[in-house]
């Protein structure tokens, strides 16, 4: 079974509750239109999950779900290359963004410069961690 938007998934002391699924779409126009958004909450922290959503996306989740989104910690969207909406940042407000980018991936965004949606997903973040440079562990 394929979780539809809306639907919670609890775990006993964690939930995972899913605010855009591909069903949500009428047409396809981009298979990133198929990233799950959704957010996980522990007994402590939360943290939400992006995908590869675009703005579109992210913006129709804040439209839905907009008291529901600050978070502890968040996937910046797309690689923190072009994904998410800076409403959605804003709203999420996480302390912690994770940035599930390559260093191939991260020095293309450096040179080009197209870091916007990355920025205001850092803009109030104490830790920035990357993918590429290892892994990371939290407790939520």
């Amino acid at each position: 079974m394929f979780p539809h938007t809306g639907d919670v998934i609890d775990f006993g002391n964690v939930k995972i509750r899913f605010l855009s699924t591909y069903n949500d779409f009428v047409t396809l126009n981009d298979p990133n239109e198929l990233s799950l958004v959704f957010k996980v909450n522990g007994p402590r922290k939360s943290v939400m999950f992006t995908g590869d959503a675009y703005a579109c996306v992210t913006q129709r989740v804040c439209f839905d779900f907009w008291d529901e989104l600050k978070s502890d910690f968040c996937q910046v969207a797309h690689h923190g290359l072009n994904g998410g909406s800076a409403d959605f940042y804003a709203k999420v407000d996480a302390k912690t963004v994770l940035i599930p980018i390559s260093k191939s991936g991260d020095a293309y965004m450096n040179k080009h410069k197209c870091f916007w949606s990355r920025f205001f997903a850092e803009k109030n973040a104490e830790i920035v961690v990357r993918a590429c440079d290892g892994d990371a562990e939290f407790a939520i």
